[in-house]
């Protein structure tokens, strides 16, 4: 799913989590800037079977990283 330079917020991304849940493998949130840590964090708690996540040029933190890594064990 592209959704690169597109003008998503934290509650599209919400949606879009629970809409899609584990049947997203590929997201491309490039360059949003109206999504952050909290919105990709809300993300990968639903979509668990990420296998490609870019988020180049988004504000994320340490515990972003973590929660990623936490739920999202094929993204490593």
């Amino acid at each position: 799913l592209n959704l690169r330079n597109t003008n998503l917020t934290n509650a599209g991304i919400t949606e879009i989590a629970n809409s899609y849940n584990t049947k997203l493998s590929s997201i491309v949130l490039k360059l949003i800037r109206d999504v952050d840590h909290e919105g990709i964090i809300k993300l990968v708690q639903k979509c668990t079977n990420l296998t490609h996540l870019d988020v180049q040029g988004l504000a994320i933190t340490d515990v972003t990283l973590t929660t990623i890594a936490t739920n999202c064990p094929l993204l490593i």
